[in-house]
């Protein structure tokens, strides 16, 4: 117990610390997630979800997206998906729509007191502007204490690297750690730092971001 309480004050202090007085050389963000669950039967699982990211330099939404995926599951421990998104990018003053076709490898398990996730997804990426990107992306989730009975808030942390086929390069790069801290039957609350590194062009830049995700099982 003493154990699982130092690893929660131990996330905490990263929550509260990291990124403060930090813009890193992009700037700072805060990211609002909305997810809403529906489980068809055992097998069959449909997601709806919506991003949102608030520029803190700029002052101003500059991003979000909704999404809708299906997962039918294959085994106890793998299934896959598919996906569709629908997102606007504020840039030049103006809302650039764009959207994503999506499709889900996914491996889950509960190895002792941890939960795993992991997502392999390939993604094909439209835009008005810009032209069709095709990814390859690695979503990895890492639950810890989730056979404790315990109220306190607990602990997972989570990273999303995305690569694109082409030119077989990483372009965006996040680690996230964060905290449940309401975990209901049928809702959720999290809290989270993200370190989001991404090259839109050959350099690095990195970001703080702060986030909330809510999530709804109906």
């Amino acid at each position: 117990m003493i154990k699982y309480f130092n690893l929660v004050i131990f996330f905490a202090v990263i929550l509260t610390s990291q990124g403060i007085g930090q813009t890193g050389n992009g700037g700072s963000y805060l990211w609002n997630n909305t997810n809403v669950s529906y489980s068809l039967n055992d097998k069959t699982e449909f997601v709806l979800s919506n991003k949102d990211h608030y520029n803190l330099q700029t002052d101003r939404l500059d991003y979000f997206h909704f999404d809708l995926a299906g997962y039918r599951k294959l085994s106890d421990h793998f299934s896959l998906g598919l996906g569709l998104r629908l997102n606007e990018t504020y840039k030049s003053e103006i809302w650039n729509p764009g959207g994503a076709y999506m499709f889900y490898g996914v491996y889950s398990g509960k190895p002792g007191n941890v939960k795993i996730r992991f997502a392999n997804r390939i993604a094909i990426r439209t835009f008005k502007v810009f032209e069709t990107q095709y990814t390859f992306d690695n979503i990895t989730n890492v639950d810890f204490f989730v056979r404790s009975a315990s109220k306190l808030p607990k602990p997972y942390i989570m990273d999303e690297i995305f690569s694109n086929i082409y030119s077989l390069k990483v372009q965006t790069i996040r680690l996230y750690g964060g905290l449940h801290l309401l975990k209901l039957k049928n809702m959720g609350i999290d809290l989270y730092y993200c370190y989001h590194l991404t090259r839109p062009t050959l350099e690095w830049k990195e970001y703080n971001v702060f986030g909330i995700s809510t999530k709804f099982r109906i």
